[in-house]
Protein backbone atom coordinates (compact mmCIF):
# COMPACT_ATOMS: atom_id res chain seq x y z
CA UNK A 1 0.00 0.00 0.00
CA UNK A 2 1.23 3.57 -1.10
CA UNK A 3 1.89 5.89 1.93
CA UNK A 4 0.85 9.30 1.01
CA UNK A 5 3.20 11.86 2.78
CA UNK A 6 1.76 15.04 3.62
CA UNK A 7 3.69 18.55 3.53
CA UNK A 8 2.75 22.28 4.62
CA UNK A 9 2.27 24.52 1.74
CA UNK A 10 5.32 26.80 3.43
CA UNK A 11 7.45 23.84 2.73
CA UNK A 12 6.70 22.57 -0.57
CA UNK A 13 7.53 26.63 -1.56
CA UNK A 14 10.34 25.90 -0.23
CA UNK A 15 11.28 22.57 -2.28
CA UNK A 16 10.16 24.93 -4.96
CA UNK A 17 12.14 27.49 -4.72
CA UNK A 18 15.49 25.09 -3.96
CA UNK A 19 14.75 23.74 -7.70
CA UNK A 20 12.37 20.60 -7.23
CA UNK A 21 9.73 19.83 -9.31
CA UNK A 22 8.59 16.12 -9.04
CA UNK A 23 5.81 16.27 -5.65
CA UNK A 24 3.98 13.12 -6.60
CA UNK A 25 2.94 10.95 -3.98
CA UNK A 26 2.79 13.93 -1.88
CA UNK A 27 -0.41 15.57 0.40
CA UNK A 28 -1.09 19.24 1.57
CA UNK A 29 -1.46 19.21 4.51
CA UNK A 30 -4.85 21.27 5.94
CA UNK A 31 -4.92 24.51 6.75
CA UNK A 32 -6.98 27.76 7.40
CA UNK A 33 -7.06 29.62 4.17
CA UNK A 34 -5.86 32.42 5.95
CA UNK A 35 -2.63 30.73 6.79
CA UNK A 36 -2.07 29.35 3.60
CA UNK A 37 -2.35 33.11 1.85
CA UNK A 38 -0.20 34.44 4.34
CA UNK A 39 2.15 31.53 3.44
CA UNK A 40 1.50 32.66 -0.94
CA UNK A 41 2.10 36.45 -0.03
CA UNK A 42 5.33 36.07 1.53
CA UNK A 43 6.53 33.64 -1.15
CA UNK A 44 5.24 36.23 -3.82
CA UNK A 45 6.93 39.10 -2.23
CA UNK A 46 10.43 37.37 -1.78
CA UNK A 47 10.29 36.64 -5.73
CA UNK A 48 8.82 39.69 -7.16
CA UNK A 49 9.75 42.16 -3.70
CA UNK A 50 6.22 43.63 -3.54
CA UNK A 51 3.01 42.02 -2.55
CA UNK A 52 0.16 40.91 -4.90
CA UNK A 53 -2.82 43.20 -6.04
CA UNK A 54 -6.04 42.18 -4.60
CA UNK A 55 -8.58 44.05 -6.38
CA UNK A 56 -11.82 45.07 -4.21
CA UNK A 57 -14.85 43.78 -5.99
CA UNK A 58 -17.34 46.33 -6.40
CA UNK A 59 -20.96 46.55 -8.08
CA UNK A 60 -22.00 49.98 -10.07
CA UNK A 61 -24.59 50.39 -7.72
CA UNK A 62 -22.00 50.16 -4.35
CA UNK A 63 -19.32 52.72 -6.62
CA UNK A 64 -22.68 55.02 -7.62
CA UNK A 65 -23.28 55.27 -3.42
CA UNK A 66 -20.24 55.72 -2.08
CA UNK A 67 -19.52 58.51 -5.01
CA UNK A 68 -22.51 60.23 -3.96
CA UNK A 69 -21.75 60.10 -0.49
CA UNK A 70 -18.22 62.30 -1.48
CA UNK A 71 -15.78 59.49 -1.76
CA UNK A 72 -13.61 59.73 -4.76
CA UNK A 73 -10.65 57.45 -4.46
CA UNK A 74 -11.57 54.13 -5.92
CA UNK A 75 -7.73 53.10 -6.99
CA UNK A 76 -7.33 49.13 -7.56
CA UNK A 77 -10.83 47.30 -7.42
CA UNK A 78 -12.50 45.04 -9.85
CA UNK A 79 -15.53 46.21 -11.88
CA UNK A 80 -15.48 43.88 -14.71
CA UNK A 81 -18.63 44.59 -16.97
CA UNK A 82 -20.39 46.34 -14.46
CA UNK A 83 -22.95 48.68 -16.38
CA UNK A 84 -22.10 52.22 -14.20
CA UNK A 85 -24.02 54.69 -16.32
CA UNK A 86 -27.19 52.69 -16.94
CA UNK A 87 -26.66 53.28 -20.84
CA UNK A 88 -27.59 49.96 -23.53
CA UNK A 89 -25.31 51.22 -26.57
CA UNK A 90 -26.73 48.15 -28.13
CA UNK A 91 -30.13 49.05 -28.13
CA UNK A 92 -28.61 52.70 -28.63
CA UNK A 93 -29.96 54.13 -25.31
CA UNK A 94 -27.64 56.52 -23.35
CA UNK A 95 -28.24 58.02 -19.85
CA UNK A 96 -26.33 61.25 -19.78
CA UNK A 97 -27.13 62.06 -16.47
CA UNK A 98 -24.45 59.96 -14.26
CA UNK A 99 -21.91 62.41 -12.94
CA UNK A 100 -18.36 60.65 -11.94
CA UNK A 101 -16.24 64.29 -12.46
CA UNK A 102 -12.84 63.49 -10.48
CA UNK A 103 -13.60 59.97 -9.94
CA UNK A 104 -10.18 57.88 -8.67
CA UNK A 105 -9.93 54.46 -10.95
CA UNK A 106 -6.37 54.40 -11.50
CA UNK A 107 -4.93 50.53 -11.67
CA UNK A 108 -8.98 49.02 -11.45
CA UNK A 109 -9.84 46.43 -13.69
CA UNK A 110 -13.35 47.76 -16.21
CA UNK A 111 -12.88 45.13 -18.23
CA UNK A 112 -15.94 45.05 -20.48
CA UNK A 113 -17.43 47.82 -18.37
CA UNK A 114 -19.76 50.22 -19.27
CA UNK A 115 -19.44 54.02 -18.64
CA UNK A 116 -21.47 55.63 -22.27
CA UNK A 117 -22.61 58.70 -21.75
CA UNK A 118 -21.31 59.45 -18.14
CA UNK A 119 -19.30 62.74 -17.40
CA UNK A 120 -15.64 61.46 -16.35
CA UNK A 121 -14.19 64.75 -16.78
CA UNK A 122 -11.32 65.16 -14.57
CA UNK A 123 -11.07 61.55 -14.44
CA UNK A 124 -7.71 59.10 -13.14
CA UNK A 125 -7.34 55.83 -15.26
CA UNK A 126 -3.73 55.61 -15.19
CA UNK A 127 -2.61 52.33 -15.61
CA UNK A 128 -6.64 50.95 -15.40
CA UNK A 129 -7.64 48.14 -17.87
CA UNK A 130 -10.74 49.42 -19.91
CA UNK A 131 -10.45 46.89 -22.38
CA UNK A 132 -13.62 46.48 -24.53
CA UNK A 133 -15.26 48.93 -22.05
CA UNK A 134 -17.47 51.60 -23.62
CA UNK A 135 -17.15 54.76 -23.13
CA UNK A 136 -18.90 56.53 -26.14
CA UNK A 137 -21.03 59.97 -25.66
CA UNK A 138 -18.80 60.48 -22.38
CA UNK A 139 -16.98 63.67 -21.55
CA UNK A 140 -13.11 62.77 -21.32
CA UNK A 141 -12.37 66.84 -20.86
CA UNK A 142 -8.95 66.42 -18.55
CA UNK A 143 -8.92 63.01 -17.69
CA UNK A 144 -5.93 61.16 -17.34
CA UNK A 145 -5.86 57.90 -20.02
CA UNK A 146 -2.38 57.05 -19.79
CA UNK A 147 -0.89 53.74 -19.93
CA UNK A 148 -4.39 52.75 -19.99
CA UNK A 149 -5.34 49.22 -21.67
CA UNK A 150 -8.13 50.55 -24.53
CA UNK A 151 -7.97 47.45 -26.63
CA UNK A 152 -11.29 46.97 -28.81
CA UNK A 153 -12.78 50.04 -26.59
CA UNK A 154 -15.51 52.32 -27.56
CA UNK A 155 -14.52 56.07 -27.24
CA UNK A 156 -16.97 56.73 -30.34
CA UNK A 157 -18.52 60.25 -29.89
CA UNK A 158 -16.48 61.09 -26.67
CA UNK A 159 -15.02 64.52 -26.11
CA UNK A 160 -11.46 65.04 -25.82
CA UNK A 161 -10.31 68.00 -24.25
CA UNK A 162 -6.66 68.08 -22.77
CA UNK A 163 -7.51 64.37 -22.42
CA UNK A 164 -3.83 62.30 -21.78
CA UNK A 165 -3.89 59.08 -24.03
CA UNK A 166 0.07 58.81 -23.85
CA UNK A 167 1.32 55.17 -23.74
CA UNK A 168 -2.01 54.01 -23.92
CA UNK A 169 -2.97 50.49 -25.78
CA UNK A 170 -5.22 51.45 -28.47
CA UNK A 171 -5.22 48.25 -30.58
CA UNK A 172 -8.07 48.60 -32.19
CA UNK A 173 -10.20 51.04 -30.57
CA UNK A 174 -12.94 52.62 -32.15
CA UNK A 175 -13.06 56.59 -31.59
CA UNK A 176 -15.26 57.69 -34.62
CA UNK A 177 -17.23 61.15 -35.36
CA UNK A 178 -15.55 63.11 -32.74
CA UNK A 179 -12.95 65.41 -32.14
CA UNK A 180 -9.36 64.78 -30.64
CA UNK A 181 -8.06 68.26 -29.13
CA UNK A 182 -5.35 68.79 -27.28
CA UNK A 183 -5.06 65.24 -26.07
CA UNK A 184 -1.73 63.84 -25.59
CA UNK A 185 -0.54 60.68 -27.48
CA UNK A 186 2.65 60.27 -27.33
CA UNK A 187 4.22 56.99 -26.83
CA UNK A 188 0.05 55.39 -27.37
CA UNK A 189 0.67 51.71 -28.84
CA UNK A 190 -1.24 50.73 -32.31
CA UNK A 191 -2.23 54.27 -33.06
CA UNK A 192 -2.81 53.38 -36.30
CA UNK A 193 -5.12 50.65 -35.93
CA UNK A 194 -7.83 52.89 -34.03
CA UNK A 195 -11.06 53.21 -36.39
CA UNK A 196 -10.65 57.21 -36.43
CA UNK A 197 -13.74 57.77 -39.34
CA UNK A 198 -15.07 60.99 -39.07
CA UNK A 199 -12.83 62.10 -36.70
CA UNK A 200 -11.15 65.53 -36.44
CA UNK A 201 -7.88 65.74 -35.49
CA UNK A 202 -6.67 68.83 -34.41
CA UNK A 203 -2.26 69.49 -32.92
CA UNK A 204 -2.03 66.05 -32.74
CA UNK A 205 2.22 65.23 -32.47
CA UNK A 206 3.09 61.34 -33.03
CA UNK A 207 5.93 59.58 -31.63
CA UNK A 208 7.53 60.64 -35.34
CA UNK A 209 6.69 64.06 -34.67
CA UNK A 210 4.11 63.78 -37.38
CA UNK A 211 1.62 66.49 -36.57
CA UNK A 212 -2.08 65.86 -37.61
CA UNK A 213 -4.49 68.92 -38.05
CA UNK A 214 -7.44 67.59 -40.09
CA UNK A 215 -10.08 64.93 -40.44
CA UNK A 216 -8.36 62.14 -40.82
CA UNK A 217 -9.49 58.63 -41.74
CA UNK A 218 -6.97 56.12 -40.87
Amino acid sequence: MTRIMQITTEKLLERYAAGERDFSGLELQAERPSDRYSILESYYVMVFGRKPSRRKIMDANELLQRYSAGERNFTGINLKGANISGSNPMEDIFVFDVDLSEINLSGSDLTGAILAGANLSGANFSNANLSRSDLSHCNLTNVNLSYVNLSYACLDVAKFWNTDLSNTQLYCASIIQTQLAKTLVLGAKNFRTVDWTGTKMTNIVLDDGTIINCDHDW
